[in-house]
C-alpha cells in the first residue's frame, strides 16, 4: 500500500510546482500519518478535508472546526497550507478577493484522490456499519409499536401546512404521466448498459400504480406483446 503513498507524493509535486506551493512539509506529514494511521487516512480523513475545503468556499471563510483532525495556523489548516494561502487569508479565514482557481483545483484533485478506491473494508468497520442498521432498525419498530397517532395527525397536519402546495403541482403531474422518462449515460443499479436500459422487462406492482410501465420504461418502443412478457413483481417478492 505504501504505493499510494508514492502516487499522492507524485501528484503533490505535480500541482505544487503548478501553483508554486512548498509542499515539502506536506509530504513528511502523509508519509507519517499513513505509518500511524495506515489507508484509513488517505481514504478517509483527506476526503474530509476535501469536504471542509468546499463547506469553506460555499461560506466565503475557513475556519479549524471544518477541518477536524488537522492542526490548523490561526484559520487554515498547516496541512497542505501553500495551497489554502492562495485561497484563504490565514489570519481572517476570509476567502481572497481573487483565490487562486488553480489552487483550489489541486486541493480538490489531492484530498479526493483516493476517496473512492475499491479496497477491501476493515471488519471493524463492516462489523459496525451491520450493527448500525439493526439498530436503526430496531428503533423504527419500537417507534411502530407505540401509539403515536396524535404525533403523526400533527405531523399530517404541519405537513399540509408546508408542503400542499409543491406536493400537488407534482401530484398533478404525475396522474397525468407529464414526467418525461430519460435515463443518464451512465450504468443503472442493476448493470445494465446501453441500449439493455430500454428493454428491462422487470417492475413491480407498486411502481405500476403511479410510473405504468407502458409510459415510463416501454416509452420509447411500446407494444401489446413487449408488455405481455413483463414481469409485475409484489412486494413480497
Amino acid at each position: 500500500m505504501k504505493s499510494l503513498v508514492t502516487l499522492f507524493h507524485k501528484v503533490l509535486d505535480d500541482v505544487g510546482g503548478f501553483c508554486s506551493a512548498d509542499t515539502t512539509r506536506d509530504k513528511t506529514t502523509v508519509t507519517s500519518r499513513f505509518e500511524n494511521e495506515g489507508t484509513e487516512f488517505l481514504t478517509r480523513t483527506l476526503p474530509k478535508y476535501g469536504s471542509g475545503l468546499e463547506r469553506a468556499l460555499d461560506n466565503g471563510f475557513a475556519s479549524p472546526d471544518l477541518f477536524p483532525g488537522f492542526r490548523c495556523r490561526q484559520k487554515t489548516p498547516v496541512f497542505l497550507g501553500g495551497f489554502m494561502d492562495l485561497i484563504f487569508d490565514r489570519a481572517s479565514g476570509a476567502l481572497l478577493d481573487e483565490p487562486d482557481v488553480e489552487s483550489i483545483r489541486s486541493l480538490r484533485q489531492l484530498t479526493l484522490l483516493f476517496k473512492k478506491i475499491e479496497l477491501e473494508c476493515e471488519p471493524s468497520r463492516v462489523s459496525a456499519a451491520f450493527s448500525a442498521f439493526v439498530k436503526s432498525d430496531l428503533e423504527v419498530s419500537e417507534w411502530e409499536a407505540q401509539d403515536n397517532s396524535e404525533l403523526l395527525l400533527e405531523f399530517g397536519r404541519i405537513s399540509r401546512l408546508l408542503f400542499s402546495v409543491p406536493l400537488s403541482a407534482v401530484d398533478k403531474r404525475v396522474r397525468n404521466f407529464d414526467l418525461e422518462p430519460a435515463h443518464g449515460p451512465g450504468v443503472t443499479a442493476d448493470r445494465l448498459l446501453a441500449n439493455a436500459k430500454y428493454t428491462n422487462t422487470t417492475w413491480t406492482t407498486r411502481l405500476e400504480s403511479v410510473a405504468p410501465y407502458w409510459r415510463y420504461q416501454d416509452f420509447w418502443g411500446y407494444s401489446s406483446e413487449r408488455l405481455d412478457k413483463v414481469d409485475f413483481r409484489a412486494p413480497e417478492q
